[in-house]
């Protein structure tokens, strides 16, 4: 059990950790649930620190008592020569790589005959095209950017044809950037059907959904991704888990799940983009699902 007790609580971002609820965690559940769940997104919107900021940020979280949520450094192929020439000489570090098209390719030279570089993930933009000419290692994962505009279905087996993964936008800058829960939950049960990994990226800073105060964008919550993944791989509808803004139901569904549970989940949903790492740590933090810093 990760929970031993829970309480209804209402998400507003202004809302202190501490006051939201005490809950004891299973720490081998955590680890499973949470663990390399956040790529760095920090050099993307709305963040968009420099390069000069973003790669000591990337190591000061990698070595924080947190920084095992963290997954991949993302960077756009267009930057990786800018990342290059700013990466300290005695810097190691896991790039998520993002390409647009093809005619990106030939920045997987760059990283291999760079030794402070490992290849952790490629991301495909959504008009990138055949995915299956990536002369890469089939064990680093890949994903292709579902086209929101298109037809889902028809994608979603491309994707799983071509053997790689889905990657879905999940926020933005416009309201239209958000998904909205039928979109996310038709998504996630297409995932699970044909059985590809998935990730997410954009508007996924806080564990709960909510309304933003400042902007009025709907936010979808990671929290509620993995419960509704669950429910997904349950054979159950996910919408309900994605609509749940107070967060009781969330957290009696994580306070069920158990080490394998949550390893089936992230079998499948991988992990998402943020350019913030603080916020979700914070939440679940807050929640009692992992344990605070001391620092």
């Amino acid at each position: 059990m990760i929970l031993s007790a829970y309480s209804p609580w209402v998400y507003t971002k202004t809302m202190a950790p501490s006051t939201i609820c005490a809950v004891s965690s299973d720490r081998t559940t955590s680890r499973a649930l949470f663990e390399s769940l956040i790529d760095d997104a920090a050099l993307f919107p709305p963040a968009k620190d420099p390069m000069d900021v973003a790669l000591p940020g990337h190591v000061e979280r990698r070595t924080s008592p947190h920084g095992w949520m963290l997954g991949r450094f993302l960077v756009a192929g267009t930057r990786l020569e800018d990342l290059r020439e700013t990466l300290a000489r005695d810097v190691s570090m896991d790039l998520g790589l993002i390409l647009a098209a093809p005619a990106d390719l030939d920045v997987l030279n760059v990283v291999d005959d760079d030794r402070r570089l490992s290849l952790a993930g490629i991301e495909l933009g959504p008009k990138f095209g055949d995915s299956t000419s990536l002369a890469v290692d089939p064990s680093i994962p890949t994903y292709r950017e579902i086209d929101r505009s298109g037809d889902l279905d028809d994608q979603l087996d491309q994707v799983s044809t071509d053997g790689v993964g889905a990657k879905l936008r999940t926020g933005g800058l416009e309201a239209g950037a958000f998904p909205s829960v039928d979109e996310l939950a038709s998504f996630i049960t297409g995932c699970v059907a044909r059985d590809l990994g998935f990730k997410c990226t954009a508007g996924l800073h806080n564990a709960i959904a909510h309304t933003d105060e400042a902007t009025g964008f709907e936010h979808h919550g990671f929290l509620n991704i993995l419960c509704a993944t669950h429910a997904a791989l349950d054979g159950e509808d996910p919408s309900q888990a994605l609509t749940d803004r107070v967060g009781a139901g969330l957290i009696k569904t994580v306070s069920a799940i158990t080490p394998a549970d949550a390893t089936a989940i992230r079998e499948c949903f991988h992990g998402y983009g943020s350019c913030v790492f603080s916020e979700p740590v914070d939440d679940l933090v807050g929640l009692g699902l992992i344990e605070g810093s001391s620092r």
